[in-house]
């Protein structure tokens, strides 16, 4: 039926575009390997992408029956590549709402703090074992996938976060409480 079709597109198009995201990771991780990735970098207003990001998150937490709090300190500048910095906050902004659990919270945090940004993105999610939070930044790791069986996770959105935040002299850590939820913290240069 015409129904029927329309849905069987709609799966199509949706299994592409997670295709192209995951060729787009590669391809970013495989350039940053060699050498070849190339970042523009410019002053950028971080507060700005932080609320664009979260703002592109609403919907999917909606879904989730998540709330997105916002504690975002106006005008923080760095010096970074719009895209790549976007990118971090989105992953980490979805794996938070993907690992929460229905009626939690995800928390976006950022602030100055002597000469750098900090930024966090906490959840009360199902959190990651203490044994896992060393690997979760190696590519294709997944700590335990049968957690959450309809998830996008691919295991290379963790390791392209860490290396645009260090490639933009930056640090980020992780905290994690098994049944309680994660913390991750990166900071970057302000600028």
């Amino acid at each position: 039926t015409q129904e029927e079709q329309r849905e069987g597109l709609e799966i199509i198009l949706e299994q592409a575009r997670k295709m192209s995201a995951l060729i787009s990771q590669l391809l970013m991780l495989a350039r940053a390997d060699n050498g070849t990735q190339q970042l523009t970098m410019a002053s950028v207003d971080l507060s700005l992408l932080a609320s664009m990001a979260a703002e592109q998150c609403q919907e999917s937490a909606r879904q989730r029956q998540i709330q997105i709090i916002c504690e975002i300190t106006p005008d923080i500048q760095v010096t970074g590549d719009q895209s790549s910095l976007i990118r971090v906050f989105l992953n980490l902004l979805e794996n938070a709402i993907q690992y929460g659990r229905s009626g939690g919270f995800v928390k976006l945090t950022i602030f100055p703090q002597g000469d750098f940004a900090v930024c966090q993105i906490c959840d009360n999610g199902i959190g990651i074992a203490e044994e896992n939070l060393e690997r979760i930044w190696q590519r294709f790791y997944r700590a335990d996938p049968s957690r959450n069986p309809g998830g996008n996770n691919t295991g290379l959105g963790l390791s392209l976060v860490k290396w645009i935040v260090e490639a933009h002299h930056g640090s980020i850590v992780a905290t994690s409480a098994l049944g309680e939820g994660s913390c991750f913290i990166f900071r970057l240069p302000l600028g």
